[in-house]
C-alpha cells in the first residue's frame, strides 16, 4: 500500500486493490485479487457482542505472495484472538510488542515459513498481512473481538464497519504515523460492485427478555425466531451477502429494555483475578438550562453530496428546536473557518433567519478538513457564567490528526461541553466518539437510510440539560480490609522520603469517571486487587441543580461469572485511557504523578500481552513452520541478500469507501472514491452447547460466552472442523443441534463469465481454468437464496419476519444468486435484490428528511415530510400564524381557524397553534421524540398567550376540544 505526498497538506489518494513490485514500488494494476470473502458471525448476548470475522484469501499464481487489507472495526473492540488456517492446519497468533512482532513476521517471511501479522492502524482501523501464501493455496483468517453495545432509544444498536474512507493529512500534522496510517490507499479498477469479494453475516441474539423487534436501517435482513424461545432470533442478510460499501446496522428491541447490570468475573486461568463491570441506563429529566450553543459544520471537501445535505438538514432541525433564552454561532471549516456571526448571538426571528438563510447556501467548498484551528478559534473565544457552553460537531471525520483533536477537546472540557455528530458511510468512530468523551458529552451518528431528525433532538436535548457533577462510583472498597494490609516496614535514615498515597484496593476504567445522560449507556469496570474480597453494594452518585441523585446496585457472589470476557473489556478501556492521555498514569493531582511517555507504552504493551489484546504498541503475529525451505544467504535487513526462490509479490486488497463515485483532488486536497460488489452467502447452521455462563442465572438457557468456552473439535480432513467450530463461541443450552448442510457454490469463468454450478461439503469455488483449493468456511455460499433459506433449520412452530428498510414496499422478492465477476447490470441486479427493490436514491429529497423514495401519483404525503412542513411553519416563540400553508399541511380548510376562533372565544393564531399540536399528538405519535421541543415551544407560547387573552382554558384543554376538527 502505497500514499505518495504530493505537496504539504496534499495527498494523493489511490484507491483499490493493485500488484507493487517490491523492488521499484511501481503499481502493476494486473494482478488478481487475494481476498474473496469475508463472513461474520455475532453472538449478542444481552449488551455484550462478540464477533468473529473470517476473511479468506487464496493465491492463483505462480509465485508465492503477500496479501495485504486494511479494514475497519468497532471504535470501542477489544481484539483478543487471530487463527490462520491453511492445509488443515491452525496456527494461532499471540500478542507482542508492535516491532517485535513486526521483526518476527519479516524474518519468517525470510526464511520461507507462513506469516499472518495483524496491526492496529489507528483504534477502529487495523491492517492484515498475509505472508508467503503459496501458489494454489487458500488460507481462512480468523479475529475475534468484543464489544458492548450502544443504546438507541429501547433498542441497542449492533455495528458492523465496514468502509474506510481516506484520511486528509494536514500540513502541520507531524505525528509519525501519518505516512503509513494517516491515509488509506485506494486504487478502484472495477468500479462499483465489480471488486469479488464481499460480506455474509450471521447474528444469534439472546437477549434477558422477549426479543419484539429487529430492524435495519442499512440493509434488507431476514430474522428467525421461535416462539418457544422469544429472547432468542437469529439474523442474516435477506440478500445472503452484501457489498462492503456502508457501515451495516442491526437494531434489536427487547421486552424490557436496558436493565441494570453488576457482574463480577473470575479468571481462574490468571490465578483468581476478578474483575467487574456496571452498566446501566439512566433515566431523569432536569429543568433545561439556558445557553450557548456553536455548531461546528464540516464543509470540507470529503463531505461533498449526500453528506453535505444531511450537515444543513441536521444543522436546520437544531436551529428551529433551541430554546428561546439561547444563543448561537455557527463555525464552519475546511482548510480554513468560517464564522457566521463575531460571537455568539441571542436567539432572535431575525438571527434565526440569517441562519437559516445561511445553511440553506452551506456546501463541502473549504477544502481539507482541518479541524484542529477551529477548535483552538473556540477555546480562545470568551464565555459567560449565566451560558454555559455546549459545541455541537457535525463531521464525516476523515482527519488524519486524531489524537490532536481529541487533546484539543480535552483542552477545552472544563470550559464547554462537546457533542459530535458522525455524518455518513465510512465516518470515523474514533475521532466522533473521542471527541464525545473528551469533551464529556455524547456521539451519535447517522448513515444513509436513518433517521436523523432523533438523535439531533436526543443531543440537543442533553445540550440543554444542566451538568451532573461530582459524578463518581463508589465500589464499596473505599478501605483496604486489614487482612490484606502490610506490616509497616521500618523506615531508613537515608534517603527516606513521604510516604506515597495509599495504594487503592482496585483500578477503575475509565479512569474519569464518564458523563450521565438520560437514556444514554453507562459503563465502567475495576479490576479488584488480589486478596480483596468482593463488596457487597456497589453505588453511583451525581450532584444535579435538583439535589443529589444516585442508584445503587447489590453484587451477587454467588452468581459469579468464569471467564476473561469482563478482564478483556476493562483492560481495553484501560489501554483507551493510556491512549488518549486520561489514564491514572496521566495525572498530577491526588497522589498521582505523571508517568513518562515510555512508562505508558510499557504499561500498554503490558495490558496487551497480558490480555491478548491489539493495541498501538501490541500486535497480534502467528507463524506457520515450513520445514526444508530454502534460507537466505544473509540477513534479511541487509543491503543485498539473495533469493534462491521467487520472492513474494505484494496483493494489496482493496479497502472499500464509501459508495460513491471517484472524484478530482477538491482544492489540491485529494480525491474520494470507492465502489464494491454484492456476494451471496447461506446462513451458517446452529451450534449448541450445554454450558452456562454470562446470563445462564437469568434465562437459564444462555451460553457461556463470558465463561468456558467448549475446545474446538480436531481438524477434519481438508481442514474444515476448526473453522466449522467459530460458530460454537456462544452456545445455546435449549436450541436444536443441526447439522452442517453441504455447500453450494456459483462461480463464473473469468474469461467467458460461464455460470458453473456444483455442491460440496465444502466451499469449493472456481475461477477460469484455476481451481480455488477447498475452504472450510461453512458459512460461505453461492447459490440461488431466500431469506428463508438463509437461517439454519427451527422448530416447526416456528416465525419468521423479514424486515428491511423503512422505505422499502416491495420486500418480498426472491433474491437471486450471483457470481464473482458479473458484469455491471449483474451486479445493479444484485444490489436490487439486497434490497428487494429498485435500488434506492440515497440523496435526500427534502429538508432534514430520512432518505425516501419519490411517492407515486395518488399516494397519501409523507408523515416525515408532513413533519417537516409544520417545524418550518413555527415561529421563533413557539406560534403558528394561520395560513393557508399551515391548513394545508394539516389537511382542515383555510376558514376553520376563523370559525373555531369565534365558537371558542380566543385568537386565531391560539386555535393555529392548538391544531398543529393536536396533529403531532394525533398523526404523527410515532415520530413524539422527533417534535417533542417544538410542541414545548408551542405549549410555552399557549399558555401564555391564552392568559394574556384571558382564557380560563389551559393549553391540554384547548388541544383535546380542537382535535375532533382534524
Amino acid at each position: 500500500m502505497t500514499t505518495v505526498i504530493v505537496q504539504p497538506g496534499t495527498v494523493q489518494i489511490l484507491c483499490g486493490l493493485y500488484r507493487v513490485d517490491v523492488h521499484t514500488d511501481s503499481i502493476i494494476p494486473s494482478a488478481p485479487i487475494p481476498l474473496h470473502g469475508v463472513h461474520v458471525e455475532a453472538n449478542v448476548v444481552d449488551m455484550v457482542t462478540e464477533v468473529t470475522l473470517t476473511q479468506q484469501y487464496s493465491n492463483y499464481e505462480s509465485v508465492p505472495i503477500e496479501a495485504r487489507y486494511v479494514f475497519p472495526l468497532d471504535e470501542g473492540a477489544a481484539v483478543c484472538e487471530f487463527e490462520a488456517e491453511i492445509d488443515g492446519q491452525l496456527v494461532s497468533g499471540v500478542v507482542k510488542e508492535k516491532e517485535e512482532a513486526r521483526r518476527e513476521y519479516t524474518e519468517a517471511v525470510a526464511r520461507g515459513d507462513g506469516a499472518y501479522l495483524l496491526e492496529q492502524a489507528r483504534a477502529d482501523i487495523f491492517s492484515i498481512k498475509v505472508g508467503n501464501l503459496p501458489p494454489g493455496k487458500t488460507c481462512a483468517i480468523r479475529i475475534t473481538y468484543i464489544v458492548a453495545l450502544k443504546v438507541e432509544g429501547d433498542a441497542v444498536r449492533f455495528l458492523l464497519p465496514t468502509t474506510v474512507a481516506p484520511r486528509y493529512t494536514p500540513y502541520r500534522d507531524t505525528q509519525e504515523a501519518v505516512p503509513s496510517t494517516g491515509v488509506i490507499s485506494h486504487f478502484n479498477y472495477w468500479g462499483l460492485g465489480r471488486a469479488p469479494y464481499g460480506l455474509s453475516l450471521n447474528v444469534n441474539c439472546e437477549m434477558r427478555s422477549p426479543i419484539t423487534k429487529a430492524s435495519s436501517p442499512t440493509h434488507g435482513i431476514a430474522v428467525t425466531q421461535n416462539s418457544a424461545t422469544p429472547q432468542r432470533a437469529q439474523i442474516a442478510l435477506a440478500a445472503g451477502l452484501t457489498a462492503l460499501d456502508r457501515d451495516l446496522i442491526v437494531l434489536v428491541e427487547t421486552q424490557t429494555p436496558h436493565e441494570p447490570r453488576l457482574c463480577l468475573e473470575t479468571d481462574p486461568e490468571a490465578n483468581g483475578s476478578r474483575a467487574m463491570m456496571l452498566t446501566l441506563v439512566p433515566h431523569f429529566e432536569l429543568d433545561d438550562i439556558k445557553c450557548e450553543v456553536i455548531f461546528v459544520v464540516d464543509r470540507s471537501g470529503s463531505m461533498g453530496g449526500s453528506q453535505i445535505l444531511q450537515a444543513r438538514n441536521a444543522l436546520t432541525l437544531f436551529l428551529k428546536s433551541l430554546p428561546t433564552n439561547s444563543r448561537f454561532n455557527i463555525v464552519g471549516f475546511g482548510d480554513s473557518y468560517q464564522t457566521l456571526f463575531p460571537e455568539a448571538v441571542g436567539y432572535s426571528q431575525a438571527n434565526l433567519n440569517t441562519a437559516l438563510k445561511h445553511v440553506s447556501t452551506m456546501d463541502a467548498n473549504l477544502g481539507g478538513t482541518e479541524l484542529l484551528a477551529p477548535l483552538r478559534a473556540i477555546e480562545r473565544m470568551k464565555t459567560r457564567a449565566d451560558f454555559p457552553r455546549q459545541v455541537f460537531v457535525l463531521t464525516d471525520g476523515q482527519v488524519s490528526n486524531t489524537d490532536q483533536v481529541i487533546a484539543q477537546v480535552n483542552s477545552d472540557s472544563k470550559n464547554a461541553r462537546y457533542f459530535a455528530l458522525g455524518i455518513g458511510s465510512g465516518v470515523s468512530h474514533h475521532l466522533v466518539e473521542g471527541i464525545a468523551r473528551a469533551g464529556k458529552g455524547n456521539a451519535q451518528f447517522v448513515v444513509d437510510g436513518e433517521r436523523m431528525e432523533t438523535k439531533v433532538m436526543r443531543q440537543l436535548k442533553d445540550a440543554i440539560q444542566p451538568s451532573l457533577t461530582d459524578v463518581r462510583v463508589n465500589w464499596g472498597l473505599d478501605e483496604i480490609p486489614a487482612a490484606v494490609v502490610e506490616p509497616p516496614k521500618v523506615k531508613s535514615l537515608l534517603g527516606y522520603k513521604k510516604p506515597e498515597p495509599a495504594e487503592r484496593p482496585f483500578r477503575q476504567a475509565p479512569f474519569t469517571v464518564p458523563p450521565v445522560f438520560d437514556g444514554s449507556r453507562f459503563l465502567i469496570f475495576a479490576f479488584l486487587k488480589p486478596g480483596v474480597p468482593a463488596p457487597k453494594q456497589v453505588t453511583i452518585h451525581a450532584i444535579s441543580p435538583d439535589g443529589p441523585l444516585e442508584v445503587a446496585l447489590d453484587v451477587k457472589e454467588e452468581e459469579t461469572l468464569e471467564g476473561n470476557t469482563i478482564h478483556r473489556m476493562a483492560a481495553r478501556t484501560m489501554i483507551r485511557d493510556l491512549e488518549e492521555g486520561t489514564s491514572f498514569m496521566h495525572q498530577s493531582t491526588g497522589g498521582y504523578k505523571r508517568a513518562t511517555d515510555d512508562a505508558i507504552k510499557k504499561e500498554i504493551v503490558r495490558l496487551g500481552t497480558t490480555y491478548s489484546l491489539a493495541s498501538r504498541h501490541t500486535s497480534f503475529i502467528a507463524i506457520e513452520k515450513r520445514p526444508n525451505q530454502p534460507q537466505f544467504q544473509s540477513s534479511w535487513f541487509g543491503e543485498s541478500y539473495i533469493v534462491p526462490k521467487p520472492q513474494p509479490v505484494v496483493r494489496n486488497t482493496p479497502t472499500l469507501s464509501p459508495a460513491s463515485s471517484i472524484s478530482a483532488p477538491l482544492g489540491g486536497r485529494g480525491g474520494y472514491g470507492g465502489g464494491a460488489p454484492r456476494m451471496r452467502s447461506a446462513a451458517p447452521p446452529t451450534s449448541t452447547s450445554s454450558n452456562s455462563g454470562f446470563f445462564g442465572q437469568v434465562t437459564g438457557a444462555i451460553g457461556s460466552m463470558f465463561g468456558s468456552s467448549p475446545a474446538p473439535p480436531p481438524p477434519a480432513p481438508g481442514g474444515a472442523a476448526p473453522m466449522q467450530a467459530q460458530a460454537q463461541r456462544l452456545s445455546y443450552a435449549s436450541a436444536p443441534s443441526a447439522a452442517p448442510s453441504p455447500m453450494a457454490y456459483e462461480s463464473y469463468s473469468a474469461d467467458k463469465r460461464k455460470k458453473s454450478r456444483s455442491s460440496s461439503g465444502s466451499n469449493a469455488m472456481l475461477d477460469g481454468a484455476v481451481a480455488k483449493p477447498a475452504m472450510a468456511m461453512p458459512s460461505m455460499s453461492f447459490a440461488r437464496s431466500s431469506a428463508a433459506a438463509a437461517a439454519a433449520p427451527m422448530p416447526r412452530k416456528e416465525k419468521e419476519m423479514k424486515l428491511s428498510r423503512a422505505s422499502s414496499d416491495d420486500d418480498e422478492e426472491e433474491a437471486e444468486g450471483f457470481g464473482l465477476f458479473a458484469d455491471d447490470s449483474v451486479n445493479e441486479c444484485m444490489m436490487a435484490a439486497e434490497l428487494g427493490q429498485e435500488r434506492l436514491d440515497l440523496q435526500p429529497q427534502s429538508l432534514f428528511m430520512a432518505q425516501q423514495q419519490s411517492r407515486p401519483a395518488g399516494r397519501a404525503a409523507d408523515p416525515s415530510q408532513t413533519l417537516q412542513t409544520i417545524v418550518n411553519l413555527q415561529l421563533i416563540d413557539g406560534a403558528f400564524e394561520p395560513t393557508q400553508a399551515l391548513a394545508t399541511a394539516l389537511g382542515v380548510a383555510p376558514g376553520l381557524f376563523q370559525t373555531l376562533a369565534a365558537s371558542l372565544g380566543v385568537s386565531a393564531g391560539v386555535v393555529a397553534a392548538a391544531l398543529a399540536l393536536a396533529y403531532l399528538q394525533t398523526k404523527l405519535s410515532q415520530f413524539a421524540e422527533d417534535w417533542e421541543m417544538i410542541a414545548n415551544k408551542a405549549n410555552s407560547w399557549l399558555k401564555k398567550t391564552l392568559k394574556a387573552e384571558s382564557s380560563p382554558r389551559s393549553p391540554a384543554d384547548l388541544v383535546r376540544e380542537v382535535t375532533a376538527s382534524l
